[in-house]
């Protein structure tokens, strides 16, 4: 069966980002939308329960546990189906090769917006570490004069590593843009090895350049409003 899958999406029990929606929310979204498995990859800490993806489940949804590293001091990398668990994860990974710890047959290791143009992405070190990477994401935040996501399938074509679609959402408007469609029974190992082999169908359109930019004003009004709690 195909799957409507998000393995990158934010709620708002991500302890760094702003965001307007919470991880109940979230599902009962997807589950409108028609997902049949997602990740919430929350900054350096797992937002997933066994009441949470009991409440996933009633929607229809497989909820894979997952988080968004920062991996080497700042470098973003996306583990789904994780064996991790908890917070403060943030100094748990000081080298890239401290992920094959965590990347085993049932988890799944994503580059996420790997040549975007921000100190959090990996850039050059996608390649240099790219036998640690079971998937890189074709991101939402792209559009046809920016096209960001071209040197991700570049990449992805040289090395025969899978694409996956996400959201990478902050708010509602942005979840349901981009996502995969996997080829998969819902269960974890059948989707964590249906990525690996390419069974993946990305959905990415691309932004207007108007809409790139009220993603980005979005998110810098978002950032200064919550300064003050985050310091606190």
């Amino acid at each position: 069966m195909l799957l409507k899958a998000d393995f990158h999406v934010h709620t708002s029990e991500d302890p760094e980002d702003p965001v307007e929606h919470s991880a109940l929310e979230l599902i009962d979204t997807a589950s409108r939308l028609g997902y049949g498995v997602l990740s919430i990859t929350n900054h350096n800490t797992v937002t997933w329960d066994e009441q949470l993806a009991a409440y996933a489940e009633r929607k229809g949804i497989l909820l894979l546990p997952g988080v968004e590293l920062s991996v080497a001091g700042k470098k973003h990398v996306l583990v789904v189906n994780s064996p991790l668990r908890g917070a403060n994860l943030a100094r748990s990974f000081p080298r890239f090769e401290d992920l094959a710890a965590v990347r085993g047959e049932s988890s799944l290791v994503i580059a996420p917006h790997p040549f975007h143009r921000a100190p959090v992405c990996l850039g050059s070190d996608l390649e240099t570490h790219r036998h640690l990477f079971d998937a890189v994401e074709s991101s939402h935040f792209h559009s046809r004069l920016f096209a960001l996501n071209r040197r991700s399938e570049s990449f992805s074509r040289r090395y025969g590593i899978p694409m996956v679609g996400t959201s990478d959402a902050h708010f509602r408007s942005q979840f349901g843009r981009a996502y995969s469609l996997v080829e998969a029974e819902r269960n974890p190992k059948s989707v964590v090895e249906a990525v690996r082999k390419g069974r993946v169908q990305v959905v990415c359109p691309p932004l207007t350049v108007a809409g790139m930019a009220g993603t980005l004003a979005r998110m810098l009004v978002a950032r200064v409003r919550s300064a003050p709690a985050r310091e606190r």
